[in-house]
This record gives structure tokens, C-alpha cells and sequence, in this order.
């Protein structure tokens, strides 16, 4: 488990990023391009990437402001 917790990837180019049973909590994503494989991942709001919300198992939905 990567724990990324707090990180800042503002503006940040995650094409192709494995992001797989990591702790994004409260991570930054402002302008970040997030075209990545999510698996198991805490988003930074608390839920999990593979709750089925609408945004393909990913925490596209799940970003904090």
C-alpha cells in the first residue's frame, strides 16, 4: 500500500499511472491529468476507487476542491 496521504500532484501528468491499493487522502489534484489505472484506492475524499459512482471505478468523482 502506497501511502501518498496529503501529496500536492497539482498540476501533475498522470498518464499511465498505476494507482493501485494507494492512500490518496486529502491528496491534491487541481489541474492534474488523471488518465491513470485506479485499483482499490482510497480518493482523496475517503471513499474507494472501486465503488461504482459513475466515473468508471476511478476516483474522477471522488476529488477534493
Amino acid at each position: 500500500l502506497a501511502d501518498v496521504r496529503d501529496v500536492d500532484f497539482s498540476g501533475a501528468h498522470l498518464g499511465g499511472v498505476r494507482l493501485a491499493d494507494a492512500n490518496l487522502l486529502r491528496a491534491g489534484f487541481k489541474g492534474a491529468l488523471l488518465d491513470a489505472f485506479w485499483s482499490n484506492t482510497i480518493c482523496p475524499d475517503g471513499t474507494n476507487s472501486d465503488l461504482d459512482d459513475g466515473d468508471a471505478k476511478s476516483c474522477a468523482n471522488n476529488l477534493i476542491p
